[in-house]
């Protein structure tokens, strides 16, 4: 299927001053790459309905999503756990590419790199509540403790394990990057960014690019002390994660 192409603006391209704004940008004790020093300075997004694979099949192409995920309060560093709140019904997650920027003096984008993420969302919500299913994004998300300061790929391979009591119970391995996409990432940052009434000096943004591989779809349920483990490109750089269930 043919889709619309946007005009890209050349800067999302531009990786050259990737060096500069990792030195200019206050360093903090969080693992999370270029973690703001004010967690209201971190925007955390995310589009859905992107790729043409999503668990190992063919998607067909639907018409995009995009939701408000948090500020840097939601934002989990990998080896950390994620939790479904007392007030959740059960939870899933969506292992997708993160594409990293932060706004410059001029209040223009300037990308930094792309890194693994863990889209976690309150799944009982929208099953249960249809008409509610955007304010079940309104949850975590996990970060990868490293970042690529690359551009963002053409074709990754991203392997999401679940363990539990040490048995693998899930298994998935499927391919993001632009050549996965009905449009590539900076066509969807480009919609993004372009709305200067959200960027503010040294703000940082943290845009989920599409899931790859949903545990929900998949008809994986989590259960308490579940283990996640994601590596992409099949080496030893990911994230892991621990799903818990908290009190009431």
């Amino acid at each position: 299927m043919m889709v619309d192409k946007i005009k890209i603006s050349p800067r999302y391209e531009d990786i050259s001053n990737i060096t500069n704004y990792t030195q200019n940008i206050v360093k903090s004790n969080s693992s999370i790459p270029f973690f703001p020093p004010c967690k209201n300075m971190a925007f955390v997004s995310g589009f859905g309905n992107t790729l043409k694979r999503l668990n190992g099949n063919a998607k067909p192409y639907s018409h995009f999503d995009w939701f408000y995920k948090s500020n840097g309060n939601g934002l989990r560093q990998s080896g950390g756990e994620l939790q479904l709140p007392p007030y959740g019904l059960w939870g899933g997650f969506e292992t997708e590419l993160i594409a990293v920027h932060v706004i410059n003096e001029e209040l223009k984008p300037i990308y930094l790199g792309y890194t693994v993420g863990l889209d976690f969302t309150n799944t009982g919500l929208r099953r249960k509540y249809p008409q509610f299913q955007n304010l079940s994004h309104l949850s975590q998300t996990m970060v990868a403790n490293f970042i690529i300061p690359e551009k963002f790929p053409e074709k990754v391979k991203l392997r999401t394990k679940i363990i539990r009591d040490k048995d693998f119970i899930w298994d998935s391995i499927d391919l993001a990057g632009n050549s996965n996409m009905w449009v590539s990432c900076n066509e969807l940052i480009d919609v993004l960014l372009r709305n200067q009434e959200i960027l503010s000096k040294g703000m940082v943004f943290y845009t989920l690019t599409g899931a790859v591989v949903s545990s929900d779809k998949a008809g994986v349920q989590l259960q308490h002390g579940d283990r996640i483990n994601i590596n992409l490109d099949e080496i030893s750089i990911g994230l892991d994660a621990t799903f818990v269930v908290a009190c009431t």
